[in-house]
């Protein structure tokens, strides 16, 4: 019966481990902008698995992707990822990039000369682009769409902390960009509405990044263990109370 159990409370923890190890998420604010103000959305990217990460984009209401019509090819979104890996999209919503209408979203990169690149924004390796057969206008996220795709590698690994910055400096302020994406928005004044680069910077969850002097901040041993690290942690006290265990059965005998 202690067995069984032993065995149990080992694959159950085995799993914590491996849960806790995997489906990490990094959340991204389009909030950099010279002529917009307020936050244009929230990008996420999350692991899938060891060679796929998602990659989504939720806009502001109000907001939306921009065309430029006639055929033309337009960077949508834009980023970096380490190492330049050869990467396949897959489109989630619109299911396989297809708006409707003759316009479809369509994945690119990593290539040398970059993509996009306006303004204050600077060339990225890796570009979601559309490509239009009507005229300019505004394109997907009006009515509250997800821009929403994966990332896969053939060879390798992939996850989140591939995504890297540039340092960009809209308004002459420098900021980490982690991804531009060329947006219509809200007008500032009057009726006419905006267009341009929108850069998205990363949001810091972890309270002691902005307050390392708080309680628990200074010394990262005072934080709490990590589901993986009590997983190792219980796993090595059952694996030594099995031996004590066992060396009392054979001094008994």
């Amino acid at each position: 019966m202690t067995k069984n159990w032993a065995l149990g409370a080992i694959g159950a923890l085995a799993l914590l481990a491996a849960t806790g190890a995997n489906a990490a998420t990094r959340t991204f604010d389009l909030s950099a902008s010279e002529i917009f103000g307020g936050n244009a959305g929230v990008i996420t990217a999350t692991d899938i698995n060891s060679t796929t990460i998602e990659i989504s984009v939720d806009l502001t209401a109000g907001w939306a992707f921009q065309n430029v019509g006639n055929n033309q090819v337009h960077n949508s979104l834009t980023f970096n990822l380490d190492g330049l890996p050869a990467v396949t999209y897959s489109f989630l919503d619109p299911l396989n990039g297809t708006i409707g209408g003759g316009s479809s979203f369509s994945g690119h990169g990593p290539t040398a000369n970059g993509f996009g690149g306006q303004g204050w924004s600077d060339p990225q390796d890796y570009a979601v682009q559309v490509v239009n057969t009507s005229g300019p206008g505004e394109l997907w996220g009006l009515g509250g769409e997800l821009l929403t795709f994966r990332l896969s590698v053939g060879s390798g690994t992939l996850d989140v902390s591939k995504l890297f910055s540039e340092s960009m400096s809209p308004n002459g302020v420098a900021k980490d960009i982690f991804f531009v994406a060329d947006l219509s928005g809200p007008p500032l004044t009057g009726s006419q509405r905006n267009t341009g680069p929108v850069g998205a910077v990363e949001r810091i969850t972890d309270p002691c990044v902005d307050h390392p002097t708080d309680p628990g901040c200074g010394n990262p041993n005072q934080g709490v263990p990590e589901p993986a690290t009590w997983a190792m942690m219980v796993l090595g006290f059952l694996g030594a109370g099995t031996m004590i265990r066992r060396r009392r059965y054979s001094l008994q005998a």
